[in-house]
């Protein structure tokens, strides 16, 4: 087991995890909640697939350098997804519903 592997594969299904919350947090914003659900969805079975490659690094099975290279792309992925639920994005006003009202109105 290489421990800096399980390292990266736990903070990239962490990162995953958050980011599918995020996207389940923007449909009372968007009143998308379709495509929100389906984009949790997504992430949430991407973060099932880190897991069972965390499952295999327990079970002892060597890391190969196309491992390593996947996992990154994998953790970058998760992290701009989640930076971009988190920025102020123009398409997307973080504290106004479509109809104007701001939450808790």
């Amino acid at each position: 087991m290489d421990a800096k592997m399980v390292l990266l594969l736990m903070v990239s299904i962490g990162v995953q995890l958050i980011a599918a919350v995020l996207a389940l947090r923007l449909i009372p914003v968007t009143r998308r909640r379709r495509a929100w659900v389906l984009i949790s969805a997504a992430l949430g079975l991407m973060a099932i697939r880190r897991g069972l490659t965390l499952l295999q690094a327990f079970s002892g099975k060597p890391c190969y350098p196309e491992d390593w290279m996947t996992e990154w792309v994998s953790l970058a992925t998760s992290t701009s997804h989640v930076g971009w639920n988190r920025m102020d994005c123009p398409v997307v006003p973080r504290h106004e519903r479509l109809d104007g009202s701001t939450p808790g109105e």
